[in-house]
């Protein structure tokens, strides 16, 4: 005949898997060493955990996720436990004799730590890192449902095949079983609740995040936008035309009020002031040439020549204000016997060369497209560290980097706010979001 106590032990063994979750043996980095341990929490950056140290001492921890060298998963049914003593069998035909106080205090196995020098393995093997496993929280609930509902079937066999139960022993594991039934219906409720909450979790916690403000194209536009400028003028001061040369003046001019930050600028800055030198030799020569020509004229002829020289200026001026420029800021090619022109011209080609003569100072001067391209890297370390799950680091990230600063330091000479603008939203929306994970 089948022995009660052992109906008992499962049932009781059944109940203790309902309020278990995994065991795993974890190894810290530090060689501290714990087994049976039952995780509280895990997330990106802390893990806390439950178990028994080296002295066999239960504890509890709450350690940095990285500092878990190995956690490696224990199967329950492979702890070895002291072997229960063996209750007196009771007569068949006095199944009466079987007291529910007997039966009800049935203890299961002990601990690991109670086994015996001879029941222990002789060598412990090697333990290698390993990989958590890749089952989700809601799984490790079915699992353990289902082998709860594996007790309760082997109950119910070791049950049918006893002869003659006693009534207490049936009463016994009928409740039992109903406490048992009844939890199990709990732990499938909550185990929907963790794959929904879990689910949420994955959504928030790992999702992915993509840059609006700026696009992965728009990354290097101003490079893209400066050198084009750059290109434009070196076609225009390369060539031999005066005329050309004078357009190049002007595309220099957008160069310097918008893109002194491209390593191009210095190059540009060159050509520029041998340019400027150029007319200035060039402008010069048509002027005293022509002073000379006219210092031959009678004061009349003079007159004359100079009011129509000043029609014409004025009639230029007019054309580029319809334009919406302004004559004293345009390069423009004078009248070789155009006086005023002549005189204006020469007169702002002075002027230009007055005001660099002093040469390239600042030390920001070609540096910003790596200024950017540094942006960007930290960027892409922070996102990539929120996406796995690292808010702290994320967070850090954005917060100990210098290059954000210095690029909003800039004058709109280096990087024109149009540029500037689209970095600093793009990183205050990240800061948003990993704030918004965090919570």
């Amino acid at each position: 005949m089948k022995r009660p106590s052992f109906l008992l032990a499962a049932l009781v063994c059944g109940s203790s898997l309902l309020q278990a979750a995994d065991l795993y043996d974890i190894t810290l980095t530090n060689a501290q060493k714990f087994t049976q341990c039952r995780i509280a929490y895990e997330t990106g950056t802390k893990t806390k955990f439950t178990g028994k140290n080296r002295a066999g001492q239960q504890v509890t921890m709450e350690v940095n996720t990285s500092s878990i060298l190995v956690k490696k998963e224990v199967d329950e049914e492979k702890i070895v436990v002291a072997p229960a003593p063996k209750p007196t069998p009771a007569p068949e035909d006095a199944p009466e004799a079987t007291t529910p106080e007997a039966e009800t205090t049935a203890e299961p196995a002990a601990p690991a730590e109670a086994t015996t020098a001879e029941e222990k393995p002789a060598d412990t093997p090697t333990v290698e890192p390993i990989t958590p496993p890749a089952d989700t929280d809601t799984a490790k609930v079915k699992d353990a449902s289902l082998h709860v509902r594996e007790k309760l079937a082997q109950v119910d066999t070791e049950m049918n095949a006893l002869s003659k139960p006693s009534k207490s022993l049936i009463n016994s594991v009928t409740r039992a079983k109903k406490d048992l039934e009844r939890k199990l219906t709990e732990l499938d409720k909550i185990a929907i609740e963790v794959a929904e909450l879990q689910g949420k979790f994955n959504q928030v916690a790992g999702g992915d995040y993509v840059f609006t403000h700026v696009s992965n194209d728009d990354r290097d536009k101003y490079m893209r936008d400066g050198q084009a400028a750059h290109k434009a003028m070196l076609i225009d001061v390369k060539e031999y035309k005066n005329a050309r040369k004078v357009g190049g003046l002007d595309k220099f001019e957008i160069l310097r009020e918008r893109y002194q930050g491209i390593p191009e600028y210095k190059d540009a800055y060159k050509w520029y002031m041998s340019t400027l030198k150029d007319l200035q030799k060039r402008w010069g020569n048509l002027l005293d040439r022509e002073e000379k020509k006219r210092s031959k004229l009678n004061s009349a002829k003079k007159t004359d020549m100079l009011e129509k020289d000043q029609q014409a200026y004025k009639k230029l001026e007019e054309l580029f204000e319809k334009n919406g420029e302004q004559i004293a800021k345009v390069w423009y090619t004078p009248d070789n016997r155009n006086l005023v022109m002549l005189k204006a011209a020469t007169a702002k080609v002075k002027d230009a060369l007055r005001r660099n003569e002093k040469g390239l100072r600042d030390e920001a001067i070609g540096t910003v497209p790596d200024l950017i391209k540094s942006f960007w890297e930290m960027m892409d370390r922070s996102r990539a560290l929120m996406i796995a799950g690292d808010m702290e680091g994320a967070e850090e990230t954005l917060k100990n980097d210098t290059t954000y600063q210095k690029l909003l330091r800039l004058n709109r000479e280096l990087l024109p706010e149009e540029y500037k603008a689209p970095l600093r939203e793009q990183r205050q929306d990240l800061d948003r979001e990993i704030k918004r994970r965090t919570r």
